[in-house]
């Protein structure tokens, strides 16, 4: 699960099922209370309500009582897309994430072309930053 987490993506939205997936397998392992349970659902892109702020957080966590509406019916249904047609409300979020994508990977590589150019023909290319 970690390894499919870890694997390279070209857009936020395709860490969001592989976390999910992590999250709620390590919440499963804990001894904990059932009545308690917390599940992780993808929310984005829907709009969260019950205030006048306009957020969609990628990733929320909720209790399973939350998933009994029936378009929230089941984890599955909350991976491709959020909870279309029925919201969440900001009373039902114990907690919300919100992923940002880094291409600090994708910029070394660029620099490191750059430099292997530069050593290996006569053309001379400088970077700016």
């Amino acid at each position: 699960m970690v390894s499919k987490y870890r694997e390279p993506v070209t857009h936020e939205t395709s860490r969001y099922p592989p976390f999910i997936v992590l999250a709620n397998h390590i919440i499963n392992q804990l001894d904990h209370n059932p009545d308690s349970n917390i599940c992780f659902c993808r929310n984005d892109p829907v709009l969260v309500g019950g205030s006048r702020a306009e957020r969609k957080p990628d990733v929320v966590g909720v209790r399973y009582q939350s998933l009994e509406v029936s378009e929230r019916s089941s984890v599955d249904n909350l991976m491709k897309d959020g909870p279309d047609g029925a919201c969440f409300w900001w009373t039902e979020l114990l907690l919300f994430f919100e992923f940002k994508l880094i291409y600090k990977q994708l910029l070394e590589d660029l620099v490191r072309d750059a430099v292997t150019r530069d050593r290996s023909s006569s053309t001379s290319y400088h970077l700016v930053f």
